[in-house]
């Protein structure tokens, strides 16, 4: 679970930081990941 609200909160950090493309690759790998 914590893991879980940390991955959340590091997807969050780069949506609003980064591109929607480097979004999606950290999102795959919190998914791969998981």
């Amino acid at each position: 679970a914590d893991l879980n609200t940390d991955g959340l909160k590091f997807q969050a950090k780069l949506k609003g930081g980064q591109t929607e493309g480097d979004f999606k690759s950290v999102a795959s790998f919190a998914v791969a990941y998981k």
